[in-house]
């Protein structure tokens, strides 16, 4: 008897043991989650939720000053954590097939609003985790990631600009070549800097017509591609989203043709302020606002 009792507690004490040892892992790992989780405003320096009032009145921006911006449908409380688990799916599992199916359904539900999220995972400390982000952000979401990518090379965070510019090198989209010069004029960081310098040789590689351009020629480049394809445009009915940098990632769902006229319209502009002097970029600027009037008198007919 005596035996089987010493044997009971002994047992007791090994499983008290083991149980504790679990706390302490679910702990810790918990911790890590939290970490590196793009979860929740307290841990990703949201500074509040606050209204875009230039946007579509279905969506609020949620903004902070590390460009960590989120779009999301008012009547839909739970989405942020939903896309954030979605997206935490397609970076951190290490089944292959789940992780695409993952990445697919976050492109299909959310596109490109997902950006400012993927970010936070190109920062990771885990080399997996950075490489899986950049995949599904190159090469699931579709090639309008880039004007969310360059929008926030204006964020105020150092750290943000500086993944942002290694995202759009790697991504080497033509669209990103005036706003990709333009950072670097005004760039004071140094690895912010140098990482907008790796974007601006690799995109010169494979356009190196833009070695030869102004910062104000590359704009006035892209205003008239835009110009042009919101002009061959088929289908008012087709919704895209313009995205810009105002304090926070900012954007707005328009129809193609309409979202091709603003962004043509902010590229003149972006023109003109690198150079006053850009008689073209105010000579298309002016066709630019003919048709944006010839659109609105078409749609009150």
């Amino acid at each position: 008897m005596r035996r089987k009792g010493i044997g009971a507690l002994g047992l007791g004490a090994v499983l008290a043991g083991l149980a504790l040892a679990a706390a302490v892992t679910l702990s810790y790992l918990g911790q890590r989650r939290e970490r590196f989780s793009p979860i929740g405003p307290e841990r990703d320096g949201f500074q509040g939720a606050q209204q875009n009032m230039h946007s579509d009145p279905e969506t609020t921006l949620v903004a902070g000053q590390d460009a960590k911006a989120v779009v999301m449908p008012r009547d839909s409380p739970s989405l942020p954590a939903m896309r954030s688990e979605l997206v935490r799916a397609a970076v951190v599992l290490n089944d292959a097939k789940e992780r695409f199916e993952a990445a697919m359904k976050l492109a299909r539900t959310y596109g490109e609003s997902v950006v400012p999220d993927l970010l936070v995972w190109c920062s990771s400390p885990e080399a997996r985790h950075r490489v899986n982000a950049g995949v599904v952000l190159r090469c699931r979401l579709g090639s309008n990631v880039v004007w969310p990518l360059c929008a926030i090379l204006r964020s105020p965070s150092a750290q943000t600009r500086r993944v942002a510019a290694q995202e759009i090198g790697l991504l080497g989209d033509a669209r990103s070549l005036a706003a990709v010069k333009d950072a670097l004029e005004q760039e004071r960081n140094p690895k912010a800097r140098d990482a907008l310098e790796q974007a601006w040789a690799a995109l010169t590689d494979r356009y190196p017509h833009a070695n030869g351009k102004s910062r104000s020629g590359l704009f006035l480049e892209l205003a008239h591609e835009c110009f042009h394809s919101g002009a061959s445009a088929e289908g008012q009915d087709t919704v895209t989203r313009v995205w810009w940098w105002e304090d926070g990632l900012h954007s707005r769902s328009l129809s193609k043709k309409q979202c091709a006229l603003i962004l043509a319209e902010h590229n003149c502009k972006e023109a003109i302020r690198c150079d006053t002097h850009n008689v073209n970029a105010r000579r298309l600027l002016a066709q630019v606002s003919d048709r944006k009037a010839a659109m609105q008198r078409d749609a009150g007919k």
